[in-house]
């Protein structure tokens, strides 16, 4: 018996032993299972936290795991859907709009008025080059300047309002704050003039290409104008106007604005006075002037800054790049 017993608490123990081994390897195998998964889902989640919603992880099997991945590659698709027609509307709409809607899923803005600087910039005889040239060249020499200014504009803190045919107007310190709003619109307005010359489209009597830049800072009204169904958030009032009638006073590469603007720019600028005009929408007479670099410093950022732009692949928060601005 005792021989028997003995044998028998062998047989139990391998018995034992072998079911110990072999659920531990299965757990082990089970484990492994899952936390690959789990460890594939926890990095890809870190990818798309970090902006990157191409992600697409492979769905195999059909328990709790894959339907978890499932579900997860649906969330990263409409992540990037979201993202795509953020930058899409953001092309036509003002970027506050844009931001304020996607981020926080809707946006109230107030009527109000505050201090802008307003930059416009329209093609030297633009009909006669219109009339002379195919619609497919027009319109592509009219995109590849705007192309640069836009860049320019943006690495100076600015915001391309509208396209007005073959003239573009920027607002500074409109919707995003800066305090030298009107440094920057100067230089911005200055690298478009470099930009135009960097760029040397000739027109077909070998003339080259320019814009004239017409800048003015004042207070301004920030709203909705519009109809119910079509709304523009912009800015409008006398700033806007004269700053418009500005550009026409000088020549193509000439950047003008009145004194009074002029005194808010700070060092670094010249200003060769015009005289007295008479605007369209003012009271008084203003003297106006052609403003130029005057300092190496402020001359070697507006250089930078038209270098950067014509190099696509950069980013446009780049402007501390641009040393100083």
């Amino acid at each position: 018996w005792k021989d028997i017993a003995s044998q028998l608490g062998r047989k139990i123990f391998m018995a034992a032993f072998t079911v110990i081994l072999l659920s531990a390897l299965w757990v082990y195998w089970l484990a492994g299972r899952m936390s690959k998964p789990l460890e594939m889902l926890a990095n890809s989640a870190r990818q798309v936290a970090a902006g990157d919603y191409q992600v697409k992880m492979r769905v195999s099997g059909n328990d709790e795991i894959s339907d978890a991945v499932s579900q997860f590659n649906v969330m990263a698709h409409e992540l990037a859907h979201k993202e795509e027609l953020r930058d899409l509307f953001g092309r036509y709409l003002n970027p506050k709009l844009v931001s304020d809607m996607f981020e926080g899923g809707s946006y109230q803005i107030e009527n109000h008025r505050q201090e802008v600087s307003v930059l416009f910039a329209d093609m030297v005889q633009f009909t006669s080059f219109s009339e002379s040239n195919d619609t497919e060249e027009v319109v592509n020499v009219l995109n590849t300047h705007f192309e640069v200014f836009h860049r320019i504009i943006a690495y100076y803190g600015g915001h391309v309002d509208k396209y007005i045919g073959d003239a573009v107007m920027a607002v500074f310190n409109h919707p995003f704050h800066d305090k030298d709003h009107a440094r920057h619109a100067a230089k911005a307005g200055l690298a478009i003039a470099m930009a135009c010359s960097a760029l040397a489209i000739k027109r077909e009597d070998g003339k080259q290409i320019e814009f004239r830049v017409g800048l003015n800072t004042g207070q301004a009204i920030a709203g909705n104008i519009g109809a119910a169904k079509r709304l523009e958030y912009t800015v409008i009032g006398d700033v806007v106007n004269v700053a418009s009638r500005m550009g026409g006073v000088g020549q193509g590469g000439e950047l003008v604005m009145s004194r009074e603007t002029y005194e808010q720019l700070g060092g670094g600028f010249s200003f060769e006075s015009i005289g007295k005009q008479d605007i369209k929408g003012v009271s008084l007479d203003l003297e106006l002037g052609v403003v130029d670099v005057e300092s190496k410093p402020v001359a070697r950022n507006i250089s930078h800054v038209v270098d950067l732009a014509f190099n696509l692949e950069l980013p446009e928060d780049v402007r501390q790049m641009a040393g100083e601005i």
